[in-house]
């Protein structure tokens, strides 16, 4: 699909649209703040998690004044409540992004005109704050005077898209312009005035501007954005829109208008003049095809609806026209809260990137459980460990405000005086089965099948595969320790019985995929080596006569700048033989840690010798469930199901939980790029 822009269109014109659609709007909630005294909040943004919580950043001011403070709030027992200790900033209508890692944060600072032509007249700038949370948060940019609605999107290549809203001699009354730079620290001012606007978006006697930009699943960019007008009785008039942005182009669509005052609740204005006023703060995609839009309204008050997603359809029509994607409705089949915690007083916190058998009629999932220990003190960390002589865990403690450690990866616990890229895990990982007879429902093992018992598995163990060569299963998985992370394997016929074979690949190296059959008399095998001299994490190949011993390593394939694998990959689920090649389905990722799926396709008899690759991902994050857990953005299979045409891919969904999508095995390999 192409990105059409029609015709240059007007508020009228994009009412009578919206009118005649007739979408729905479902639940109207009015928010209701406390902490702020007899002050208006309005002009939120939508929920963003912060320190493991849902957070709304608001605009708060008098109803008499435009002077307004940023000011954050969180649910406490049903109610928002003004955020304890947390930082205030002397700004108007805040906005959010996070890119790479980080939080941005920003809003309008006003000040007193220079060249005034009546009283209250203000000047203007958008000013970001940037850090790894809200209370870290220090002053990162000042944007040109005069200029509002200044918005950031990191894509999918890692630069950072910029929407801009000159006025003036450029953007007249306020338009949106749109440029790419490599990374934060190209942003300018002087680059700023220089993007060029995007084409026939507002007529000359209409604004409006970008509230919100959001990476699509396509690569696109969905603005979320407001139009505004005067009446001839000076009244204001907005309303929130949308557009789709192609930012490696510059194409866009038409504009929609996605509501309008009349689809709110009741409730008071500012002033007389502001009564049909709707200023977006932000949208929340849901996997079910709703968004929930959070906006202010009448420059009073808070308010949020539930509306079709707008984005979705964008998304789809380019997905599908390459590879018809079939999310199961279950999803996600299994969650953390579906786990019972096999430790006392520690929570379960992923069941996720599982190696998939079928065994007996059933499939298993050979799941990676991560359970955390639970700490009744925000400030204390605990890392497990476990204890190869007392053949249980023990907890070492850290201290959030100990400076020698990061914490700033949930994962992880860095140690800032060493090179190594962490110190310690937050959580413990071993193996337990899941079964289901029809793929879609699973019952999970009470105990676990693979638990860390060598001083190689001290920190725990990760993302099993499983490979079938006639009636044995060999699962082998990463072993982390202090002395690296390595590749384990085990062999059973049973699924009881466990045969332990030892570190089959030595640190540092994960993501070993062992195919199912010799090849010309050899075993082969996909793993990724980490070098810390020189090298990127990328994919070999190697071959065996045992299984055990493993040589004659070959680079494979490799990372490709400004494409969805230019961060990191590895092999995924087991290959596939095919009458053209070993289909190999692998994951890669942006420098920014967003996962996706692709496949490549290598020769039959020789598997060093690579046929064709996807320049597109065949499966992204997408749904909510995906885009949003313990490490958002990813989606990440260690074992697929193939019957027929019909490749069952199960996935890992954001470090989090368990899901399963339908492809086309015809449609994948036609995908590829020979």
């Amino acid at each position: 699909m192409l990105l059409m822009k029609t015709e240059v269109k007007s508020y009228v014109k994009l009412l009578d649209e919206y009118i005649t659609r007739m979408e729905p709007v479902l639940d109207p909630i009015k928010f209701v703040f406390k902490g702020v005294e007899d002050k208006d909040v309005y002009n939120i943004t939508a929920p963003f998690l912060d320190e493991d919580e849902l957070v709304i950043a608001g605009r708060v001011e008098s109803q008499d004044s435009e002077h307004s403070h940023i000011m954050f709030f969180v649910q406490r027992n049903g109610e928002w409540r003004v955020r304890e200790n947390a930082p205030t900033f002397e700004l108007q209508d805040p906005f959010f992004t996070f890119i790479d890692g980080e939080l941005l944060l920003g809003g309008v600072e006003i000040y007193p005109h220079p060249f005034p032509t009546k009283e209250n007249i203000y000047g203007w700038k958008t000013v970001i704050y940037k850090g790894a949370g809200i209370n870290k948060l220090k002053l990162f940019f000042t944007g040109p005077e005069g200029m509002k609605d200044i918005r950031l999107v990191q894509l999918q290549d890692g630069q950072i898209g910029v929407l801009t809203r000159p006025q003036g001699v450029k953007g007249g009354f306020g338009k949106i312009g749109f440029g790419r730079i490599p990374s934060l620290a190209d942003l300018t001012i002087e680059f700023i005035d220089n993007v060029s606007l995007l084409e026939g978006q507002f007529i000359d006697t209409e604004w409006g501007g970008a509230n919100e930009a959001q990476l699509l699943a396509n690569g696109w960019i969905g603005v979320l954005g407001h139009i505004g007008y005067y009446d001839e009785l000076h009244n204001r008039h907005y309303c929130p829109l949308i557009f789709v942005l192609d930012p490696e182009t510059g194409a866009h669509s038409d504009m929609e208008l996605i509501a309008v005052r009349s689809k709110f609740l009741p409730g008071k204005a500012k002033r007389p003049d502001l009564v049909d006023v709707v200023f977006s703060g932000g949208l929340v995609r849901k996997s079910d095809g709703t968004a929930e839009l959070y906006v202010g309204v009448c420059d009073a008050e808070a308010h949020r609806i539930m509306i079709t997603d707008p984005f979705r359809k964008f998304e789809k029509l380019e997905v599908t026209s390459r590879i018809t994607t079939y999310r199961y409705e279950e999803n996600p089949l299994l969650t953390p809260a579906d786990i019972k915690p096999h430790h006392p007083n520690y929570e379960v916190i992923g069941a996720f990137n599982a190696g998939i058998a079928r065994y007996k009629g059933e499939i298993l999932m050979l799941l990676r459980i991560a359970e955390r220990p639970i700490s009744l003190d925000s400030k204390i960390v605990f890392a497990p460990v476990y204890n190869i002589q007392t053949q249980k865990l023990d907890l070492i403690e850290f201290n959030r405000d100990d400076e020698r450690y990061d914490f700033s990866d949930p994962r992880v616990i860095k140690d800032r005086t060493k090179s190594t890229s962490f110190a310690y895990l937050t959580s413990i990982s071993y193996i337990r089965i899941a079964r289901s007879k029809d793929g879609h429902h699973f019952t999970v093992d009470e105990k676990p099948l693979v638990y860390p018992s060598s001083e190689q598995e001290t920190f725990g163990i990760e993302d099993p595969r499983v490979t079938q060569i006639d009636d044995m299963y060999y699962i082998y998985y990463s072993a982390v320790s202090p002395i690296g992370i390595g590749v384990k394997m085990i062999s059973t016929n049973d699924f009881v019985n466990l045969k332990h074979l030892g570190m089959i690949f030595c640190p540092d190296n994960k993501d070993v995929v062992i195919f199912p059959e010799k090849v010309n008399g050899m075993y082969y095998a996909l793993h990724r080596p980490t070098t810390k001299s020189i090298g990127a994490p990328e994919i070999w190949l190697a071959e065996s006569t045992n299984l055990l011993h493993w040589g004659n390593h070959k680079h494979l394939i490799g990372l490709r700048e400004g494409l969805w694998d230019n961060g990191r990959m590895g092999g995924g689920a087991v290959p596939i033989k095919t009458s053209q090649g070993w289909l190999v389905l692998y994951h890669g990722a942006t420098p920014n840690h967003r996962y996706c799926m692709g496949a490549v396709l290598l020769d039959l008899n020789d598997p060093s010798h690579v046929i064709a690759r996807s320049d597109k991902p065949i499966l992204e994050p997408d749904a909510e469930y995906e885009k949003n857990g313990f490490f958002g953005d990813v989606v990440f299979s260690c074992g697929v199901v193939v019957d027929a045409d019909i490749v069952k891919m199960y996935y890992g969904v954001a470090d989090t939980s368990m899901a399963c999508a339908e492809l086309s095995l015809r449609e994948i390999m036609e995908s590829l790029t020979f």
